[in-house]
Formats: structure tokens, sequence, C-alpha cells
């Protein structure tokens, strides 16, 4: 089958100079060309107005056009610098001007069988990303709800689109409320070679909880509340030990929040692999991030047998069921997250038990080969 991708952030290599900030479609697009499927993208990578000043970002004014290949993926870049600041979308000339690449390039590649838009609101005026007479599906992210907000008239381009989907719970219930139609959660899955053994699961069960070991892991960035962890800890009488991996510019400011607590310890950035270890290391995640569209890394710390504390009306609410599989907590919300730290600290073994295991099989259903699989059904 012939599956056309089209989005607004895709990896690139490093001589691109692109920022690789997430993988999320790429990840779905490995599955379905591992399945055997034909898998060509379209990436609509739009430069930001600040940087303007480039001679070299000046010229793709008028549009840029290149291809690379990734993990045997073709993939075919459109890159305009944007002339307006704080706007997430091409001005109509360059979505004209994008439109008219685009077509001649989708005239060369086998007619698709399924077409998957990601970021579809930053496609404006672009008629080629859903002009086509197979299945269309538009996946919703966080940018797309502000912008429907902001402007109605993006309404009724999604509504050409066969299917609708949302990254998140919110998304897809937002979506409802402004379109009126039904849309599918579209999540993302872990690694399955990450998923613990179940003997490591076991053994996190039976240990004994005296100082209880905390993680925190992601960018140091302030919408992801680091300093929440921090107070809530302070306001703890609990025995506990904090690590907090990741680096950014709340660095500084976060290390003199904790300033004089042993208990506290900043790692700094590590290694997928070694973050995962971190993970079967401590008995509790917490990332209270907002907004936050999905975070993989929930799922990594209940793969881990990690008892998982996530942000209330965020990305990961609808995957951990509070009180079920994990916590929820509102994001910013210092007594909040106290009290739910508290509340594990004097759980009995029999309830932390209950949590972890079915924390672990949940998290162990949402493989990436899983999610791609429902995601692909999807668009029928």
């Amino acid at each position: 089958m012939n599956i056309l991708i089209f989005s607004a952030i895709y990896p690139a290599p490093r001589e691109y100079g692109i920022p690789n900030d997430t993988k999320v479609v790429h990840y779905y697009a490995k599955q379905w060309k591992a399945a055997g499927h034909n898998v060509q993208v379209v990436f609509l990578h739009m430069i930001p107005a600040k940087k303007i000043v480039r001679v070299k970002n000046l010229r793709k004014c008028f549009g840029f056009e290149s291809k690379y290949e990734i993990d045997d993926i073709s993939v075919n870049l459109f890159e305009y610098q944007l002339v307006v600041p704080k706007r997430n979308r091409l001005s109509k000339f360059q979505a004209k001007n994008a439109d008219k690449r685009m077509t001649r390039l989708l005239k060369q590649l086998d007619a698709p069988d399924k077409v998957f838009v990601h970021f579809p609101c930053s496609f404006k005026g672009i008629k080629s990303a859903f002009s086509f007479d197979c299945p269309t599906m538009a996946v919703l992210h966080n940018i797309d709800v502000r912008l429907l907000k902001k402007n109605p008239n993006l309404h009724n381009e999604l509504l050409q689109y066969t299917n609708i989907g949302g990254r998140n719970k919110r998304i897809c219930d937002e979506s409802l409320k402004l379109l009126s139609r039904k849309s599918e959660m579209v999540l993302s899955g872990i690694d399955e070679n990450l998923i613990a053994k179940p003997e490591i699961i076991e053994e996190k069960i039976s240990r004994e909880w005296k100082s209880i070991k905390i993680l925190y892991a992601g960018n140091l960035i302030k919408l992801k509340n680091v300093d929440t962890i921090i107070k809530a800890l302070k306001q703890t009488e609990i025995d506990y030990q904090l690590e907090i991996i990741g680096n950014g510019p709340e660095m500084k400011k976060l290390m003199l929040l904790a300033a004089q607590n042993p208990r506290i310890i900043f790692r700094g950035r590590m290694s997928r692999e070694a973050t995962i270890e971190k993970m079967r290391e401590a008995d509790i995640f917490v990332m209270v991030s907002s907004p936050e569209t999905f975070g993989l890394v929930y799922l990594e710390a209940m793969a881990q047998g990690c008892i998982t504390i996530g942000s209330k009306n965020e990305g990961i609410d609808g995957v951990i069921v509070d009180g079920e599989n994990g916590f929820l907590v509102n994001p910013g919300c210092v007594d909040a997250l106290s009290q739910c730290i508290k509340k594990i600290a004097d759980m009995k073994i029999e309830q932390r038990t209950k949590i972890i295991q079915s924390a672990y099989h949940d998290a162990s259903q949402m493989t990436d080969y899983e999610m791609s699989m429902k995601y692909f059904q999807f668009n029928n």
C-alpha cells in the first residue's frame, strides 16, 4: 500500500540545521515501512521570523526544496522562511507557492492509498494536502487547537478530510467542540525493547521502601513545572531522594531553589538507555508539565515499574487513570502534588503492587507497533 504523510515536524540530517524536537511522526512511518508499505513523507518546515536576518533563510521566503532519506524513508522537504513574527503558518503567497510545488511533486509519486496529515493547520491554503480520492486523516496537535480557536476559517479546510485524529484525549474533546466531528486518539507507543522484563517488575514490587526514590526526566524548561516538584517535596514529610535528569534554561533557577538540599541531585542530560536504568531504580516518576501533547517518558516510566504521576487534563490523561495505574494532579499545583506523593508513600504494599502491575500491563500493550497499526486502521 502507498502511504503519504504530510507533517510540519520531521527529523532531518544534521547538516540541514533543522531542530529534531520530536520523531513521533517518523516512528509511525518506520513501523508502516517495516510492515511492507511504501511510505513517502512531505515535510513542510517553517523557519521562525526571528531568524529572517540570515541571508540563506531570506532566500527561503520563496521556498526551498530538497530530498533526503532517513531509515530508508524518502522525505521531500519544502522549507519556507516565515515573514510575520509569532505566525505558525505560511502567508497566502507562500501557501500558493507551496501548493504549486507539492502538486508537481505528487504527480511524480505513486498515487497514495492513504494520506495522513500531522499539524494540518500549518497546511492552510495548500489544497494538495487533502485533495485526494483516497482516505485522508488530519491529526491535530496542541498548536492546531490554538489556531482553530483563533481562526474559524480553518474549520472548512479540516472538514474536507475523511477522518480526524487528536494526539491526546483533551485535543479530541476540543476538536469535537470546534468541528462537531468525532476524532480518534492517535497515541505514541513505546519501543518494545525498552519494556522491563517481568522479573525486574517483581523485584521492584517486593522491594522495601525506605528512602523513596523519585525521578524526573525531561527538558528543564518552564512548562515542565520542575519547580513544582521541588516545592512539593519541601512540604512533604517523607524520606526521599529526588534525581532530576535533563538540561535547559531553567537549570540555574532550579538549582537555587534546591540549594543546600542534599536529597536533590541534578544529573544533567543522560542517554535514553541510562535514563531507563534510572527509571528501574526509581519508585516514583513525576512530570507535571503543561501544556503536554503526549509524553512518551510517562509510558517508559510505567514500563519500568514506576508509580507515575502526570498532569490532569494534559496529554497522558486517558492513558493514566487516576488511582488505577498511576496518578494525575493539576499541573503547577504544589499542594496537590505534595498530597499525592504523601498518599503514595503511605500506601500498603498491596495497593502499590496493584498500581505498578496495572501500569506495567497497560504500557506493555502500547508498543510502537501496536499504536502504529491502530492508527493505520483509523484512516479507512
